[in-house]
């Protein structure tokens, strides 16, 4: 019987302990959450995937890689922006990543001259078709 009471009381002095420590966190308390992104705040995350997937497409077309596969890591740049930020940042993803990708990577390199039209319609395309709604879907 010693033991058990030993123990209940060890459990009360536990107890009113935290009930007289204010700086505890209480036990049910949510953490605190972050609003969400302001809309310059969405954009420029768009720019930040926007350098990953350039870095990825660079390091890929250094390892050889289609033209066609490099496209598709910027489609997938598209995809995330728009199930993460939406319809006008995944619209600016497409249209800064067809214009990156023309850029860097289309012949001829370093000049935004090109006869190569599939690879911004395929990257429109998908930006108009993934927006609030889509992106609800992705996931």
């Amino acid at each position: 019987m010693t033991s058990q009471s030993s123990i209940r009381d060890a459990a009360q002095h536990l107890n009113s302990d935290a009930a007289s420590n204010t700086n505890a966190p209480a036990a049910n308390a949510t953490p605190a959450r972050r609003g969400p992104l302001k809309s310059w705040q969405r954009y420029l995350a768009t720019i930040a995937l926007l350098t990953v997937c350039c870095l990825f497409g660079s390091v890929s077309h250094s390892l050889g890689l289609t033209d066609a596969n490099i496209v598709m890591i910027y489609l997938a740049g598209v995809v995330l922006v728009a199930a993460l930020f939406g319809r006008g940042p995944a619209i600016t993803m497409a249209i800064l990543s067809v214009l990156v990708f023309d850029f860097f990577f289309v012949h001829p390199s370093f000049t935004l001259t090109s006869t190569e039209t599939q690879y911004f319609l395929t990257l429109a395309r998908s930006a108009r078709r993934i927006g609030p709604k889509g992106s609800r879907n992705l996931w």
